[in-house]
């Protein structure tokens, strides 16, 4: 399905104009593992394995980011990702991303993880299927953001100037 990420997007170029230097910049992607955590602490019900006989609740969203590798995809894991705002979801993922195309990931950062994040925007791919990741009961697949016109109900919102 389609979303409208007109404010998402508008959040990022606030918090990149915002992010002093050497501080990692803030992605769409940390937006999202922010606004995942908090809907996952809502709907807890989705922040869950599977079990061999039972489904485990948990009680925080340890958010899994799919990183692509040249031997193949990793999913390191933020802990406790409702706790942390974005810009410390931004270092976050900034290290664990660094460390997994380095070949450093320790054990650790590969588990626990309640839910999946797999966003292929950045490479241009407009939607496809995540595979999702056994235990986990939920993965969201992200794809790029357009710029479009969109029906309302008044007629059609185009783009703005802003927009391209």
């Amino acid at each position: 399905m389609s979303a409208d990420m007109t404010r998402a997007q508008g959040l990022h170029d606030r918090l990149a104009e915002q992010t002093k230097e050497g501080e990692p910049r803030p992605t769409v992607t940390d937006i999202l593992t922010k606004a995942c955590a908090s809907a996952l602490m809502r709907h807890r019900a989705v922040n869950a394995l599977w079990a061999e006989d039972a489904i485990e609740l948990h009680p925080s969203a340890n958010i899994g980011i799919a990183v692509a590798i040249d031997a193949g995809l990793v999913v390191p894991v933020i802990h406790q990702a409702e706790r942390l705002a974005i810009a410390e979801l931004a270092a976050a993922r900034a290290d664990i991303v660094t460390r997994a195309r380095a070949s450093q990931l320790r054990q650790e950062d590969l588990d626990g993880g309640t839910f999946t994040i797999s966003n292929l925007g950045m490479f241009g791919v407009e939607r496809f299927v995540a595979v999702l990741n056994p235990p986990q009961a939920a993965i969201l697949a992200v794809g790029a953001i357009e710029s479009k016109a969109v029906p309302t109900g008044d007629g059609l919102r185009g783009p703005s100037a802003d927009d391209t």
